[in-house]
């Protein structure tokens, strides 16, 4: 509240304070009369608009909120926060430019103001810009140490770029912070550069105790044995994404007979192929993107549904809030996590034997469902482009040895990358295939191999205009993938493995750190997997030097990986029908859950 309109009428803005404790505690209704009552006595109260605003952007009443908060600014331009909730409301409604322009205004007028620097860092950053995100979000990191949006961001976006010159200081600084008594970032952040599964843990438990602690059930107990059980997968990336092209061919083969499956997708609808099969395989498709948590909660529990599945974790525009709520009796953490979400109301989280070994068992809060092979599945009927594209399409010579490293640069440690300048040096001419991560990190990469006193020209940016069947072919130009550590290839493994490229791979200590052990074994090529990086450079080099054993080792992956474990998407599918099975008995005879192995002749 500013001090003229303080001097004008503090009755008024105590009245204001009143109806703030009441939207703080939910009492939104009660809140809204307050609000409703100071108005009709003054009109151009800004306080009054800012909380109607502020309250219609908590419910989901976005156009709404931008018109409060727009009376709140014409009553008086320097409301504390209501330039960057306008900003926030306008991203709602559609409007990216004007909310930029909101949240620059807003770190004009408040300077000291953390979250104005916080949300224009943010919208920078998803709009490339960023040089500007950058400055933004460390500003915010200074002025409010304990804000977990600001560091993940600028913690990403440091990753993202391989800025590794201030790696250690970095990895001290993150160690620090676990003994905070506020999550500073989000355990996906920590995966990218940590090899302690007690570390992940720790951050997931500090973020769900502190963001996203249970709330008052929807669900107290299981519903009434039904002619089928009722599955739904509650997730934003039922599109043209890697969970999408995982997910496909899994859906479409459930026993529909003992099962009924929804949707629920918050997410944005993005026209294509992938997109139409995944509305056509499921029985029920919920499309709740602009709902509230609270909201989204009580439509999962309207529709009685006997198991959730959670297919975000704590990855980018998740909604933790939904099932703190309890909304179905059975709550799975699965696929797009790899990692323990550190919260008491998720019942069940699905590996496998590799990634989450019995004796790490204990580093996961969930009961742990180990599936027979790999946990995550595939797709086989994943379209594959018959014509393989020249090596001069994609700037490859014709000649060298390609390794390809394709992942995105938050995966490319300094660690793996000296690996692989190694390797490099070991096999002379040979070439490192990259997907393109940007102008940024290409230069940053161009340094470093620099500095290993290569030329950069041995480094080679995999174009990013090809439609998915088009890029999984070109992997057939490759001659071996290199696995990154300490967060491996997933999907991106299991695209090459698809393709018939062999995949190379050192298993760390860490769920994402072993994924991609679990997909190599599963296809049945064990040999691929090494115990440390000295073993996986030596090997990468042995077979670069060998031709013939590469190629007898290409031409096995070509002949039987299709008919692997790991490309099996029927089989798999029926291992998931009887973990959902076994949790759904567990529920409906009111027993608490426990971990289980699912029996691969199920």
């Amino acid at each position: 509240m500013t001090d003229q309109i303080s001097m004008v009428d503090p009755q008024l803005q105590r009245r204001c304070d009143v109806a703030r404790s009441h939207l703080f505690a939910g009492r939104h209704s009660e809140a809204e009369r307050i609000y409703r009552e100071v108005l009709a006595k003054a009109p151009d109260f800004a306080l009054a608009w800012h909380g109607l605003g502020y309250l219609s952007y908590t419910i989901g009443a976005y156009p709404e909120a931008v018109e409060y908060l727009r009376r709140a600014l014409v009553n008086d331009p320097s409301t504390p926060d209501a330039l960057t909730f306008l900003g926030l409301a306008l991203r709602q409604v559609g409007d990216d430019d004007r909310a930029l322009e909101s949240f620059r205004e807003g770190v004009r007028q408040h300077p000291r103001d953390a979250m104005a620097h916080y949300w224009l860092g943010l919208n920078l950053f998803e709009r490339g810009e960023r040089a500007g995100a950058l400055a933004s979000l460390d500003a915010a990191m200074a002025l409010n140490p304990g804000l977990i949006g600001p560091f993940g961001v600028s913690l990403y976006n440091f990753l993202e770029n391989c800025e590794w010159r201030g790696w250690d200081r970095l990895l001290a600084f993150m160690n620090e912070a676990l003994d905070s008594p506020h999550p500073l970032f989000s355990p996906l952040n920590l995966m990218m550069v940590s090899e302690s599964s007690a570390d992940i843990q720790r951050c997931a438990l500090a973020l769900a105790n502190t963001y996203f602690p249970a709330q008052k059930p929807l669900c107290t107990g299981p519903y009434p044995r039904g002619d089928k059980i009722k599955i739904a997968f509650m997730s934003t990336d039922l599109n043209d994404h890697p969970v999408g092209h995982l997910l496909a061919g899994v859906l479409e083969a459930f026993d529909r007979q003992d099962f009924d499956l929804t949707a629920i997708h918050f997410g944005p609808t993005n026209p294509s192929d992938i997109r139409d099969r995944l509305v056509a395989a499921f029985d029920t498709w919920l499309d709740l993107e602009g709902l509230s948590e609270e909201a989204m909660a009580r439509t999962i529990a309207e529709h009685k549904i006997d198991i959730a599945v959670t297919l975000n974790g704590y990855t980018t525009h998740c909604l933790p809030e939904v099932f703190a709520r309890k909304p179905a009796p059975v709550l799975v953490n699965f696929l797009g996590f790899p990692g323990t979400m550190g919260a008491p109301y998720i019942d069940y989280i699905i590996a496998d034997p590799y990634v989450i070994p019995k004796d790490q068992a204990g580093f996961y809060d969930e009961k742990i469902v180990w599936m027979p092979n790999s946990y995550q599945p595939t797709d086989d009927k994943a379209p594959i482009a018959a014509e393989t594209p020249t090596r001069a399409s994609q700037g490859l010579p014709e000649d060298a040895f390609v390794f390809m490293g394709y992942n995105r640069g938050h995966k490319i440690s300094p660690t793996i990358f000296v690996s692989w300048m190694k390797i490099l040096e070991r096999v002379p001419g040979s070439v490192l295939w990259l997907q393109d991560p940007g102008a940024t990190a290409r230069d940053n990469l161009r340094r470093e191999i620099a500095s290993c006193g290569l030329a950069p020209e041995r480094l080679v940016f995999a174009a990013r205009n090809l439609s998915r069947p088009e890029h999984v072919a070109r992997h057939r130009l490759a001659d071996l993938f290199l696995d990154t550590l300490p967060y491996n290839a997933h999907s991106t493994a299991s695209d090459a493995l698809w393709a018939g490229l062999p995949v190379l791979t050192c298993p760390g200590s860490t769920f994402p750190g072993r994924v991609c052990a679990s997909l190599v074994s599963a296809a049945g090529f064990a040999e691929l997997i090494t115990d440390n990086l000295k073993d996986y450079e030596d090997l990468a080099v042995a077979l670069a030097k060998d031709k013939p054993r590469l190629a007898a080792l290409r031409a096995r992956l070509v002949r039987d990986a299709p008919q692997s474990p790991l490309f099996a998407t029927a089989a798999w599918t029926r291992h998931l029908e009887q973990a959902f099975r076994t949790m759904y008995e567990t529920s409906q005879a009111g027993r608490t859950a426990e971990s289980f192995a699912v029996s691969p002749a199920s």
